[in-house]
């Protein structure tokens, strides 16, 4: 599980390239390989950073490629294991995104992408009103239950507090700091991974 991180902001990174032997992907033991190098890169970065994931001199990745590459990342970053480490896709061709969203249906995972147009947008299984409190956080930067109850107020509390813990969990929010709010309890202060 990942911890509480009492600094807020997360810091982008220099982007790391995925590259194969070609711009042609495919294979189990290349996604394997693409998988050591940027789990490797990831767990060399600084904590509280997002790392940009550039499959610009990507023109073809199939299937087992990608399930190797990103179901080993996502699921390590979901596990806790690398801390407030994140990645962000970016520049994917449609053919990689296509199988990318391929394989995050099946494996039941998710990923913030950069669009070409620099717009923050998931890729992968999730529920609408998940995505809806997600694109909150990108919009306000950082947000708390409260906050989201602003949009929301046919919500309870309980169940916005579960949205965000559920994409906290995901690896798509970074729980930044605990505040007490008026009234007394805890309450949470979540940035979004974009």
């Amino acid at each position: 599980m990942m911890k509480l991180n009492p600094m807020a902001g997360l810091k982008r990174q220099k982007p790391h390239a995925v590259e194969g032997r070609t711009e042609l992907l495919n294979g189990r033991r290349e996604g394997r390989e693409l998988a050591d190098r940027l789990l490797a890169q990831l767990a060399a970065s600084e904590p509280d950073s997002i790392l940009p994931v550039d499959f610009g001199k990507v023109s073809f990745m199939d299937f087992s490629c990608a399930d190797e590459l990103m179901t080993r990342v996502l699921r390590r970053i979901r596990s806790g294991e690398l801390g407030t480490r994140f990645i962000l896709l970016q520049d994917l061709s449609p053919s990689v995104e296509e199988n990318l969203a391929a394989v995050f249906a099946i494996r039941d995972l998710v990923c913030p992408k950069l669009t070409k147009g620099g717009k923050i947008e998931l890729l992968g299984k999730i529920g609408p009103e998940l995505t809806e409190t997600y694109n909150l956080a990108v919009q306000k930067g950082t947000i708390t239950a409260r906050e989201v109850m602003a949009i929301a107020p046919d919500v309870g509390i309980s169940a916005i507090s579960n949205r965000l813990a559920k994409l906290h969990t995901m690896g798509l929010l970074m729980r930044t700091k605990e505040a007490a709010p008026e009234g007394g309890g805890r309450q949470f202060v979540y940035q979004a991974v974009s």
